[in-house]
């Protein structure tokens, strides 16, 4: 099996690393358009990839050894697995093996060289001491670890220049390596890497526009993407070589300088016309284009792609992608279908394609990619970008359940259409489908209180549960859902008062036959008359497969109830035991119950085997003054992984704010939690430098909450964000947001500003299903919230376009003239998404504050003189507003 691991080890770092294993920054969302991402996994890799996989995850089973000794290992596999892990920890715990890194800069194996070169990268400034060891690395014979040692020095000593000249000399040489499987790879890495430079780059822009007479296309491809990434403020210098590159004479070349021109911020006709002509160039599609999402038309495929990416301005294309979305490639289709919805409302007379494309539901996707591609949903999710409620109502009527599923809930993506929509989405929670009950409740939740008209018929999907597993990913990880977890969500958004709620939550329980978790949460939430629902309550305790969940409910509503005792505590020992048992136990002892000894010891083993949350805070009620308990309690709810969902963890979480005050232990373990380190033995496979990270997030939020030690918990919150760590900043938003007094959560939130990464919330593991979010907009609103105007005046001029569109749209909703002065500074910004931003937030201005508007409106038919009609439509549309 060893030989397994190491032959795992060698298909990872010489394949891997060649084609899949690019910089940490490649999870990162990008903030400049790119070629790279239109296809996201090369077509050479579909053979290996089920091979590969298996063999990556029986590898891992032997990577056993801690972190340290696999970096010291004499076994070059070994040491490849501890760089590998380093990619879970944070920046401080890298710092306390960096100079085992500076040594492995000289390992005689490449790809032990490049990876301790992208680790030292990682460590920033911190690790100037080994610039060195890596200068001697730009002229490595492995031309990977040449790019590597330029990031690497650009980074930790600031050597743009160095760097910009090795990825220049790449660009110009790497089209002439011998190696085939190479020289591709290599220009490209290189001319992402100068984009990801930005306008440093221009330190080499005389030889980049040399570079655009290259003989080879792929080389001239990549200068154009690099010129584009420049920048607006590099326009002049720029624009006209972009322009003449329209014409070259390689579609990949034209497709790149048309994607350039847009970042350059240049009028983009002309290039909308070259991007419509590319999409047009198909190849005949053989039979596999025809049945799978991979793109055996790159060009066309990638080209309607960066028309989506126009947005309004590429409404000129709108008869094109409308006709693409009948295109015999499945990759052409897929991508027509979301650049119509980019393009928004000039999309509309696309609306009637868009609705025939709605029927294509076959779904497309690859062994343990964990995602699915469908063309229909696509053309759901671009209708209800595009305001076409028409088109999705009619859609709800249709014979097939996946697509009344798929327009059930884009409709909540239109609230301006909901008194037309909640109604139909209603009558669709009785449909036949569980699949389209479950949307339809999603597309409620989205309207919110507008849909309070449904909550009867919610109320009613809640009692008896029924799960639906779809497996997005074909041989995949699926998506569970469930009808009343749904139901219970959309609930909580429609917010509900108990007299809506009641009379069909009593109606309901007097025929159920089931009781779900989310019933029980309705009860606790609506306090029904007891008497209206006790006797069909004690009606399920009598029934086998219903007497927990019943004896639970009781424990809300009777707790006093004689029945319930004795079965909720011998199902907490049940060889399976059932959801409810430990929620209704603890219940039980919140209203008074104790436990005998005996119980409580055996309670304890089994809440410590378990690692149950609400067995350690049954047995914390009992016991708030053992030392032991308090810390398992501590330690379960840092953890962050409770037994029921968000809503048993917020139960617990609010009995623990109340404690902390008055208990000096349960203060101690808290605090205690806030330097909680957990060697990374195992990084791999557990993850353990984001679980300390998670422990530390998880108790400061409580001791913030709490309002004690709040100081040192907002010093560890700034570790965390400072360590770039974890991926659990959107949280760290969210209690900055919440709990955190202003003055110590503003500096935080403004350094929050400049994070783009995205995540997901909800979903399955991989993300499928849930929402994308990224951290710097949660920021931005966080501070609007607050009102920091200073702090987002602060950011107006960063040299991230991101960040200024975000501050911009915040600073539209604050009524401050510090605030309109500002945004007048900006009607003229070099790049077209914060000017198009600044036109929507003007208008924002006027329609809040009507005397603001004959200030304002000057400026805005101003705009019709813009360049850019996104930016014109924005001016246009923020002035019909105001009527």
């Amino acid at each position: 099996m060893r030989q397994v691991a190491r032959f795992a080890a060698y298909l990872r770092t010489g394949c891997q690393s060649r084609t899949m294993q690019a910089d940490r920054r490649v999870v990162k969302e990008r903030s400049r358009s790119s070629l790279a991402g239109a296809v996201e996994m090369k077509v050479e890799l579909r053979g290996v990839s089920l091979l590969l996989t298996w063999l990556l995850c029986t590898a891992s089973a032997f990577a056993d050894k801690p972190l340290v000794a696999r970096l010291n290992s004499a076994d070059q596999y070994d040491v490849l697995d501890g760089l590998r892990d380093l990619q879970f920890v944070g920046r401080q715990y890298r710092l306390s093996v960096k100079q085992r890194l500076i040594e492995l800069v000289d390992h005689p194996n490449a790809d032990v060289r490049v990876d301790a070169l992208r680790q030292l990268a990682e460590i920033g400034a911190a690790a100037a001491d080994a610039s060195d060891a890596i200068t001697p690395r730009l002229r490595d014979e492995d031309p990977e670890c040449r790019l590597a040692a330029a990031d690497a020095l650009a980074k930790v000593a600031d050597r743009i220049d160095l760097a910009a000249a090795v990825y220049v000399e790449a660009l110009k040489t790497g089209a002439d390596l011998q190696d085939d499987n190479r020289k591709g790879w290599l220009v490209e890495h290189a001319g992402q890497e100068l984009q990801w430079l930005g306008p440093a780059a221009a330190i080499e822009l005389p030889a980049l526009l040399e570079l655009l007479n290259d003989p080879h296309e792929i080389v001239r491809a990549e200068a154009a993407s690099v010129l584009g990434a420049l920048g607006p403020q590099y326009r002049q210098q720029v624009e006209r070589q972009l322009t003449a590159a329209l014409a070259d004479p390689a579609g990949k070349v034209r497709l790149a300088a048309a994607v350039a021109i847009n970042q350059i911020g240049a009028p983009v006709d002309q290039a909308v016309q070259t991007l419509i002509q590319l999409a047009q160039e198909e190849i005949p599609a053989s039979d596999e284009a025809a049945n799978s999402f991979w793109a055996e038309n790159f060009l066309a495929s990638t080209a309607v792609k960066a028309l989506g990416e126009l947005e309004g301005d590429a409404a000129p294309a709108v008869p094109a992608l409308g006709a693409l979305l009948k295109s015999p490639v499945l990759a052409v289709r897929l991508e027509a279908a979301t650049a119509l919805g980019k393009i928004g409302t000039a999309a509309q007379p696309a609306a009637p394609a868009l609705a025939a494309a709605l029927q294509e539901t076959e779904g497309h996707s690859a062994p343990f990619l964990h995602h699915s591609w469908c063309v229909g949903e696509n053309a759901a999710v671009a209708l209800g970008q595009i305001g076409a409620a028409d088109a999705l109502l009619t859609a709800l009527n249709d014979k097939q359940p996946m697509i009344r599923a798929r327009a059930a809930k884009t409709l909540g993506e239109i609230p301006a259409a909901a008194p037309q929509t909640v109604g139909p989405l209603s009558q669709l929670l009785q449909d036949p489908e569980p699949f389209v009950r479950i949307n339809a409740t999603k597309g409620l939740a989205k309207l919110g209180p507008a849909a309070a008209a449904a909550t009867p018929d919610l109320i009613r999907l809640l009692v008896n549960p029924l799960g639906v597993t779809s497996f997005p990913a074909g041989m995949g990880i699926g998506l569970t859902e469930s009808t009343s977890a749904e139901a219970w969500r959309a609930l909580q958004k429609i917010n509900p008062t108990a007299e809506q709620a009641n009379p069909a939550l009593i109606e309901s329980l007097q025929s159920a036959n089931r009781l779900s978790y989310e019933t029980i949460c309705a009860l606790r939430e609506y306090r029904p008359d007891s008497a209206a629902v006790k006797e069909p309550l004690e009606r399920l305790l009598q029934q086998k497969d219903t007497r927990v969940a019943a004896a639970c409910a009781l424990a809300f509503v009777a707790p006093d109830h004689d029945e319930i005792a004795p079965i909720l505590r011998a199902a907490v020992f049940a060889e399976e035991p059932e959801l409810f048992a430990a929620w209704g136990l603890d219940q039980l002892v919140a209203a008074g119950q104790t436990l005998d000894a005996d119980y409580q010891a055996r309670l304890r083993k089994l809440a410590a085997d378990r690692s149950d949350l609400l067995l350690w805070l049954t047995l914390y009620r009992l016991s708030p003054n053992d030392r032991q308990t308090t810390q398992s309690l501590v330690a379960a709810l840092a953890y962050g992984h409770p037994t029921f969902d968000h809503q048993a963890l917020a139960e617990s979480r609010r009995f623990v704010l109340q404690q902390i005050g008055a208990q000096p232990l349960l203060r101690e373990a808290l605090v205690g939690e806030l330097g909680y380190v957990d060697p990374p033995n195992q990084a791999e496979e557990d993850f353990t430098g984001e679980q300390s990270a998670y422990r530390r997030l998880r108790a400061a939020r409580l001791l913030i909450a709490a309002n004690v030690a709040v100081e040192q918990a907002v010093a560890c919150l700034a570790a965390l964000v400072a360590d770039d760590q974890m991926s659990g900043s959107i949280e760290t938003v969210e209690i900055l947001t919440q709990e955190t007094p202003p003055a110590a959560a503003i500096p935080l939130l403004t350094l929050l500003l400049d994070d783009n990464e995205r995540y997901t919330s909800g979903g399955d593991f991989y993300g499928n299903g849930g929402e994308w979010r990224v951290t710097g907009d949660r920021a931005a609103v966080a501070l609007s919230k607050l009102k920091a105007t200073a702090a987002l005046l602060g950011k107006l001029d960063s040299e991230d376009p991101l960040v200024r569109e975000r501050v911009v749209r915040m600073l539209g909703e604050l009524d401050e003239a510090a605030a309109v002065n500002a945004l007048l500074s900006k009607t003229a910004d070099l790049d077209v998404r914060v000017r198009r931003a600044t036109m929507t937030a003007l208008g924002e201005q006027g329609k809040s504050n009507p005397a603001l508007r004959p200030q304002l409106r000057p400026v805005l038919e101003q705009a019709a003189d813009d360049s850019r009609q996104s930016v014109r439509d924005a001016a246009g549309q923020a002035l019909r507003n105001w009527q």
